[in-house]
């Protein structure tokens, strides 16, 4: 090894990159206990700002491909979507919240942006971003706990103040989400905070998580998840690659077996024996998965189009509440191939990650199986807010890596990272 002076990496060099990210980041308190879909304009914003850095940026084609096929194969299934749009009957801007096809063009644009502008960002302003990250998940895990324990009393009078009067369901079920965002950024924030030595931050984080997700009645899929990641976390953080092979192949199958297990589970008799034994929220989640796997075997190869879900009436409520139905519905085999080359890009990413970080690798892997459990079982694939923090979610991750690396020690002219 040779070890080399290079403080002007380790210098701020990016101060306006780093503002972005440390200012988005930042952000993430007050949206995640207020505003959830505000993520969604301040990752776009965050996108815009980034530009400027994009020239010497090198996106992740293993990823980037995909996302670009996937939305090109969305965009072609308008023309037989049950969903499509009249352009004609658009009238007001209100109604181009219709055109998810248009959103999701910008949102590969900009989201990708901010994802590929994020791998210049300096040591010390990725170490500056993520100290905030850190602090601010902290100080919204607190906001929301100490709500929940008033039934989200403040959260309601905020709400009536700037919009409109909300019932307390509502105000709790808003609040809640926060939990969402805080376990999404919980392995990156977990080991910043070990680095800099404020562990407690994180036991404090997952302690509210906990708290406030039983006492809202939340904990089906904040519970879930964080439960998942931890195994994603572990699993990597022992066996290496090995762990992320599992993870890999575990994703795969998922993508492409999901309809199957369903029928499997109907035409078995499992689904029916299970019924008595879950919450209502599940028991309607098995009918909206029954009823979506009997529409994707009519049309299994192109399905019916995007955005399709929200035309059956109450039969699906908007969505699916699983990413790979979802897709299968709306997109057909075709749409899940190439999710399922995403996900498959993800991890050879992670796995890459690996060979040089194992513990920036594992949280990474914590991360990208907390967005899926999360996302799989509450919100829709297109869902703007919901992307927009998957996007942040890999900025956290970049910059996990980046303020891992020592600065004054480089490896066959790369920075090597301070732990393994």
């Amino acid at each position: 090894m040779s070890t080399a002076s290079i403080d002007q990496d380790g210098a701020l060099k990016t101060p306006l990159l780093t503002a972005v990210v440390f200012g988005m980041f930042a952000l993430t308190f007050p949206l995640g206990y207020a505003w959830d879909l505000g993520f969604s304009g301040l990752a776009a914003l965050a996108g815009i700002l980034c530009v400027p850095a994009l020239r010497k940026a090198r996106p992740p084609v293993r990823v980037m491909l995909p996302l670009v096929a996937l939305v090109a194969w969305a965009l072609i299934s308008l023309s037989w979507s049950r969903a499509a749009v009249d352009l004609h009957s658009l009238r007001r801007y209100a109604d181009m919240e219709k055109l998810t096809g248009v959103k999701l063009v910008l949102q590969l644009g900009l989201y990708g942006a901010l994802a590929a502008a994020a791998q210049r960002i300096s040591v010390r302003g990725a170490r500056l971003a993520m100290t905030m990250l850190a602090v601010a998940l902290t100080a919204l895990g607190v906001a929301v706990m100490l709500d929940a324990l008033q039934g989200a009393a403040a959260y309601a009078w905020i709400t009536a103040r700037v919009a409109h009067a909300i019932t307390p369901d509502i105000a709790r079920r808003n609040i809640a989400q926060g939990d969402y965002v805080i376990v999404l950024f919980f392995w990156c924030a977990a080991v910043r905070l070990a680095q800099v030595r404020w562990t407690l931050l994180s036991f404090v984080m997952i302690a509210c998580v906990a708290g406030s997700s039983l006492y809202l009645h939340a904990v089906d899929a904040t519970l879930v998840a964080f439960a998942l990641s931890l195994g994603a976390f572990l699993l990597v953080r022992a066996a290496r690659l090995v762990g992320v092979a599992i993870l890999g192949v575990a994703t795969t199958v998922y993508w492409m077996t999901a309809p199957l297990v369903v029928l499997a589970g109907i035409h078995g008799g499992l689904i029916r024996a299970i019924r008595p034994h879950v919450q209502l929220s599940w028991d309607e989640r098995l009918d909206i998965w029954s009823f979506a796997a009997a529409k994707i075997v009519e049309k299994p190869w192109t399905g019916w189009g995007l955005d399709a879900s929200r035309t059956f009436g109450s039969a699906i409520s908007l969505h699916t509440h699983d990413a790979a139905l979802q897709v299968w519905l709306e997109l057909g085999a075709v749409g899940a191939v190439i999710a399922a080359a995403f996900w498959i890009g993800v991890w050879s990413l992670i796995e890459g990650l690996a060979r040089r970080d194992r513990t920036a690798a594992a949280a990474a892997a914590g991360a990208a199986v907390a967005y899926l459990a999360i996302g799989g079982l509450s919100f829709g694939v297109w869902q703007e807010w919901w992307l927009g923090l998957g996007a942040m979610a890999a900025v956290a991750c970049i910059c996990l890596v980046r303020s891992r690396y020592d600065p004054r020690i480089v490896e066959d002219g790369q920075l090597v990272p301070v732990g393994g």
